[in-house]
Formats: C-alpha cells, structure tokens, sequence
C-alpha cells in the first residue's frame, strides 16, 4: 500500500489524526509526524524548534509516495502551503481534499470537495 503525508493547518492537527487512522486502518502507513506530536507550542521566533520541526516534515514527506493536502475555506496557516510547494518541486503526486486555496493546488492528480469524497473514491489516487 502506499505511504501518505498528510499536510493541513496544524490546528487542524485533531482532523489529520482522525484522517490518518482512516489511511491506516485501509493499510496505508502515514509518514506525517506532526499529527502526533503533543504539546507543540513554537515560538516562531525561536529558530532552533522552528528548523527541527520543519526538517522533520520535510524528511516525512520525502519519506511519501505522495501528499494529502486537506485544505479548509477559512484563510488558516501557510505551512501546508510550503509542503505543497516542497512537494511539487521533489516530483511527488498531491492530492487535494477541501477547496483549492493556490494555484498550484490545480497541479494536484485528483482534486475532491472534501476528505469525505477523497475517503470514497481512494482506489483512485492510492
């Protein structure tokens, strides 16, 4: 099966882990850490936490077969944005679940209104 990174608003952090039980229990393997990290509180001007986490999201989506992008309408957060990006320029497919929110989100494989319709049609993109 495939190994899946999941990227999405941190505080959106609750729904990725839901999400990826899901992937999981479809035997999926997850490589996104950051869904289970606790207690992550970065000072974003604090430079040494801040490089550690963002390394280590890039090393899990590099980890990937492909991303998850699960996307919300409220303007939320910026870093799934980047892992797009990340993603995009190591050749990695992506698939987005919720509204398009860039314009690269139109380089996506499949796109889907919602994790739900993502959820029913996964033979598709896995």
């Amino acid at each position: 099966m495939s190994k899946i990174y999941i990227a999405a608003p941190f505080k959106r952090q609750a729904f990725a882990a839901n999400v990826a039980k899901y992937l999981v229990a479809k035997g999926h393997r997850v490589t996104s850490r950051w869904i289970s990290a606790t207690n992550v509180e970065l000072d974003f001007h604090s430079k040494a936490p801040c490089l550690a986490e963002s390394h280590k999201d890039l090393f899990d989506i590099d980890a990937a077969d492909f991303v998850l992008v699960l996307t919300v309408p409220e303007p939320i957060g910026a870093g799934h944005h980047v892992e797009v990006g990340y993603a995009i320029g190591k050749g990695k497919r992506f698939v987005v679940a919720g509204p398009i929110k860039s314009v690269f989100h139109h380089m996506a494989s499949h796109h889907y209104l919602d994790v739900e319709e993502a959820f029913m049609r996964i033979e598709e993109w896995t």
